[in-house]
């Protein structure tokens, strides 16, 4: 009962259904047809025999005969005709008297009241299909044959019906045999149809059950071009994305449990020293000083993530308030002059006064895209560099642009800056503060609000340009 539920049973048992159905279907009517032509045939056969047979008497004997009688030498000629005609012949008188008779044993015997004779009397021939004396199923057929005088008699030919049973028999044989061929083949062929359509099933089965095992570098090969193809190319493609999620998951797993161990293994060991009093005054006030730091930075950290979170799982909804961008942007770079300063990097603003530069967005998600992005050119930017902010509309968008003289990004970094935990400078260098979830969280929240943003460097040691486009709210001119 279970193989029934199977795909390939069922399509099986639905081809060979089909074959039975259409092949049978067109066997029987076929070998109904056949028969019924070859009863028809068998039947006008006779009747033409008939017909000429009276011709040929009415032509050949017209004048040796009276109106009413029929020659009585004829002997030899019904006896011929009978072997021509594969039948028994049999001639009448006008009256319906058997005159003669190709088995001569029915000489005398009336037939008037036969229905073929009763019909070729007012036509040319007559047909019944009956059972004769000897209590075999017969087929009659009978003719008017006239003289110039008028009618004369009758030519009556009769046949055993299972003559044409017989040729319809063999008909119905070869019809069978080739009803049973073409099964065969149908089979055949529907096994291999199958076998086309449920083997691409079973790789792909087989495939999934791989990836479910933990092995998820598996693929469907090989890939047709029909439907199931397509199918096993989206497989491929959710197998991809599927591996590269759960790669980045445990990299990203990895990566936080790091970046949270090292601020907590500094805490621990800070509040160690100072419960065991191991430490003077001036050293008590540095540790709460970089407890304070470490915490600051594990809860950005947490903060960070959890937004990254709630991006990823779509709970986080765009906002609707007006926000000017321009404004954000001048207060975000006053908050962060004292860390441009601490670097003697020049900060750089080129914001036109009009128009203000609206647009929806929750002020919090503006601030952290803003802020990142103008740390980031700072951080690595070199001590003596320069920072340029730049806010300009652009085709019904706003183009905010941030350009350093930093380090620069190497060629093959420039795909990866949006990966959660990647770092240009190699990823847990303490050379420069962060974890490397900047980026992808303003990638996430442009994406969030249906922006664009690009990254560009000419090569290490030769800047960096960030370029974020943004939907326009409203551009209110002053």
């Amino acid at each position: 009962m279970n193989a029934l539920r199977s795909l390939r049973a069922r399509l099986l048992f639905t081809y060979l259904g089909l074959i039975v159905l259409g092949f049978g279907g067109l066997t029987w009517l076929a070998g109904r047809q056949i028969e019924q032509s070859i009863y028809d045939d068998f039947s006008n056969n006779l009747r033409v025999q008939a017909l000429l047979l009276a011709s040929t008497i009415s032509s050949s004997y017209g004048g040796e005969g009276e109106h009413g009688s029929l020659p009585t030498h004829l002997q030899s000629f019904v006896s011929q005709a009978a072997g021509h005609a594969e039948a028994q012949v049999s001639i009448l008188n006008a009256r319906g008297d058997i005159v003669l008779d190709s088995s001569g044993a029915r000489s005398g015997e009336n037939l008037r009241d036969a229905p073929e004779i009763i019909q070729a009397q007012g036509s040319a021939s007559g047909y019944d299909k009956r059972t004769g004396p000897d209590g075999v199923d017969m087929v009659y057929t009978a003719a008017q044959v006239n003289y110039e005088h008028g009618p004369a008699g009758y030519v009556r030919l009769g046949a055993p019906d299972y003559i044409p049973k017989q040729a319809a028999r063999r008909q119905w044989m070869v019809l069978g045999l080739g009803f049973l061929l073409f099964s065969i083949v149908g089979m055949f062929i529907s096994f291999w149809l199958l076998a086309t359509l449920t083997r691409p099933l079973q790789r792909l089965r087989n495939t999934a059950l791989n990836m479910a095992s933990g092995d998820l570098s598996q693929r469907v090969h090989p890939v047709g071009r029909d439907e199931i193809g397509e199918v096993s190319r989206a497989f491929n493609e959710m197998a991809e994305r599927v591996e590269a999620m759960v790669t980045e998951q445990r990299a990203f797993a990895s990566n936080a449990s790091h970046e949270l161990r090292t601020p907590l293994s500094t805490v621990r060991l800070r509040t160690e020293a100072l419960r065991a009093g191991a430490v003077d005054d001036d050293t008590a006030v540095q540790y709460i000083a970089e407890i304070d730091q470490e915490v600051r930075r594990m809860s950005g950290l947490v903060d960070d993530l959890i937004l990254l979170s709630r991006l990823d799982a779509n709970r986080l909804a765009a906002g609707q308030e007006q926000v000017d961008m321009g404004r954000m942007v001048r207060a975000v770079l006053r908050e962060l002059a004292p860390l441009a300063e601490s670097k003697a990097i020049t900060l750089q603003e080129n914001i036109p006064a009009t128009p203000q530069f609206t647009i929806e967005v929750n002020m919090n998600h503006l601030r952290v895209v803003i802020r990142n992005l103008l740390e980031n050119a700072i951080k690595y930017t070199p001590a003596g560099g320069a920072v340029a902010v730049n806010l300009t509309p652009q085709n019904g968008r706003i183009q905010l642009q941030i350009i350093d003289n930093g380090q620069g990004i190497a060629a093959e970094d420039l795909p990866r800056l949006g990966q959660r935990f990647y770092r240009g400078d190699k990823a847990h260098s303490r050379q420069h503060d962060g974890v490397g979830l900047g980026l992808s969280l303003v990638h996430s929240i442009v994406n969030l609000y249906h922006g664009e943003m690009q990254i560009e460097s000419d090569g290490v040691g030769k800047g960096t340009r960030v370029t974020v486009l943004w939907p326009v709210a409203s551009v209110d001119e002053a």
